[in-house]
């Protein structure tokens, strides 16, 4: 069970899952069943034509599948006398989503012109008469 549990894990991990594990199916629905203490999860026809890993066995601390040793079994219709499921989730959730950045400030006014000098004319000299 333990080595089940890790292989469970480890396969989950491969394909992007923080962890799994195995568990349980139903031997005659087609729907999950949820009870106080579990659900059971559909079961798989042993009869179609599968491809399956035989004989998982990964050592502890296994992280992918690659770590582990099975047999590939191609067209094991009827070959299995039992399965395991394995359901992958994130122990944490997702972290939130990103705020967007705030705009940018704005240019600052531009500020009003000062009032324009008003020059006096330069003094003329006195007219002869």
């Amino acid at each position: 069970a333990a080595t089940a549990s890790i292989a469970a894990a480890a396969a989950c991990r491969q394909v992007g899952f923080q962890t799994g594990s195995v568990v349980a199916t139903s031997a005659t629905t087609e729907t999950a069943i949820t009870t106080t203490t579990a659900t059971i999860y559909p079961a798989v026809s042993r009869t179609q034509s599968v491809k399956i890993l035989n004989g998982v066995n990964c050592p502890a601390g296994a992280t992918v599948l690659r770590n582990c040793t099975a047999a590939y079994v191609v067209n094991a219709a009827g070959k299995c006398k039992k399965m395991a499921a394995v359901l992958c989730k994130n122990d944490s959730p997702p972290p939130p989503p990103l705020h967007p950045s705030p705009p940018p400030p704005s240019p600052p006014s531009p500020s009003p012109s000062p009032p324009p000098v008003q020059r006096s004319p330069p003094p003329q000299p006195p007219s002869p008469k």
